[in-house]
């Protein structure tokens, strides 16, 4: 099989998505990471336990451009659009150097200044020659404005993604290297620097988290600090961390928590804020190291230079008096001469160059689109109904057996025993949708009047109830439930085509 490095955000990571559908058709090595910009897939490049991986590489894929307009429009953040093109031009510039086809996804979004920043990387992928499968340009050509991003705040369809990324996997042989003998710009160098690399006074706590694309080392920072002393003259550009809690372990992420670092010294310093997760953030501002440059767990509280917009300090917040790092991202003097400025990119449209279009590769968008726009429409000409339906009290359904605690009676009156029966061998999208929603309201109201019963396995006849749970018709049920819960990325339609 042929080998694919993906980089991007939150779209990149999600199941049943890009990378599910590459790797059907190639090795995948997945470096994206939620909620992170180019400036992260640049930091990735970097590391050297991924070097082996990338130079193995037969197609780079490249999530561009949602995060970036969602870090310039936060209200806190306000990632500027100067840091993004710098970042972005160091991004691709650095992927030149390794020679291999790219491919570079631009997703839909219309949110204020998508075009400019959408515009970079059409400038880019030009200037580089690099792949292009603009989705955006798609849904804006067809009139598709809330398309893909109407149950996902920012984010298209899993379903249609995975389908476009098999697309991708399939046609690989069929990407272009990129142009020849291009002049890019000068990069700086580039340092990535653990807490092993510098100095450390007081005891550290290491831990080693991992999830299924990262396996990493943090340091806790707590009643300690690190000092940068022998990397003065290199500008701070980017941090990572993996917060953890207090016993060193994974837990849900969640906005009310805080962890807040200070770098500097007593007459520099910067102070942001973390979440408890796998996170990778710009450092804005200009902070070159200088002599007696320390990083510390910011335990006072003093309000923050600048924010990250998943860790936002503002209102009630818990604030943990520590903070686990894993590394810094440095660079020397940039060459500014050799950085295009926002006020090079045009505010119109970039076209791609015809050789580089590769959007014959995205699936039918009209076939989810219409999909959408039936649903919607049915269920408001429902609505009234529904909602009169529901003000009607409707007493529990009798037990089909005389017992009152019953295992048969109980798995019968499952929902997914309940639609299986129903919908077992239907083919119309239309009465599917219908009986779902009867059958849905119906046993909502039935829950409130139903006594609560003991676990099932303790019951006579848990084993004939256990045939029922193994019928097709109750995992038939099962899967309709959880198709419907994906239904906009093409779940339950997918079910339907496949139960024919």
């Amino acid at each position: 099989m042929r080998n694919i490095v993906l980089f991007g955000s939150n779209t990149s990571r999600k199941n049943n998505g890009l990378k599910d559908g590459l790797a059907q058709y190639a090795n995948v090595t997945n470096l994206s990471l939620s909620n992170s910009t180019s400036l992260q897939s640049l930091y990735e490049l970097n590391r050297q336990k991924n070097q082996e991986m990338l130079l193995k590489a037969d197609l780079f894929v490249v999530e561009a451009n949602l995060n970036e307009i969602l870090q310039h429009n936060n209200d806190y953040e306000k990632l500027s659009l100067k840091i993004i093109l710098r970042n972005m031009q160091w991004f691709y510039e650095s992927l030149y150097r390794y020679n291999k086809p790219v491919c570079i996804l631009i997703l839909p979004s219309f949110k204020e200044d998508a075009q400019k920043i959408s515009n970079m990387h059409r400038y880019f992928t030009n200037f580089y020659g690099y792949c292009v499968i603009d989705i955006h340009e798609e849904c804006e050509k067809n009139d598709y404005i809330d398309f893909g991003t109407k149950f996902e705040k920012f984010n298209i369809g899993g379903g249609i993604l995975k389908s476009l990324a098999k697309n991708i996997a399939k046609n690989i042989d069929f990407f272009p290297k990129p142009k020849q003998n291009v002049i890019g710009c000068k990069l700086p160098d580039f340092k990535i620097i653990t807490p092993r690399d510098i100095g450390q006074y007081g005891y550290f706590k290491i831990y080693n988290p991992a999830d299924s694309n990262y396996n990493e080392e943090i340091f806790r920072l707590e009643k300690n600090y690190l000092s940068l002393d022998g990397f003065e003259g290199y500008n701070i550009i980017g941090l990572h961390s993996w917060n953890l809690n207090k016993d060193g372990k994974k837990e849900k992420i969640s906005s009310k928590k805080c962890f807040s670092i200070d770098i500097g010294n007593d007459t520099h310093k910067i102070k942001k804020c973390m979440p408890n997760a796998n996170r990778f953030c710009e450092i804005q501002e200009e902070i070159k190291i200088k002599n007696n440059f320390m990083i510390i767990a910011n335990k006072s509280y003093i309000k923050n230079t600048e924010f990250y917009h998943k860790a936002v300090s503002v209102g009630k917040k818990e604030y943990p008096k520590y903070f686990d790092i894993i590394s810094l991202f440095l660079c020397s003097k940039c060459d500014e001469n050799s950085i295009i400025t926002p006020s090079r990119i045009p505010n119109e449209k970039v076209e791609i160059e015809k050789n580089f279009d590769f959007s014959h590769l995205i699936p039918d968008l009209e076939f989810y689109n219409k999909s959408m726009e039936f649903i919607d429409e049915y269920i408001q000409c429902l609505y009234p109904s529904i909602k009169e339906y529901i003000g009607t009290p409707i007493p529990a359904p009798k037990p089909s057996v005389n017992s009152q605690f019953s295992a048969v009676n109980i798995v019968k009156n499952h929902l997914s025993y309940k639609l299986g029966i129903e919908l077992y061998g239907h083919s119309s999208y239309l009465k599917l949708l219908f009986i779902f929603i009867k059958l849905s309201i119906s046993h909502k109201i039935m829950l409130k009047y139903a006594k609560k019963h003991p676990a099932i396995k303790s019951l006579p006849d848990y084993k004939e109830a256990l045939k029922i749970q193994n019928s097709k018709e109750y995992k038939f049920g099962l899967a309709i439930l959880k198709g419907f819960k994906e239904w906009h990325r093409g779940g339950v339609f997918n079910l339907i085509k496949k139960s024919k």
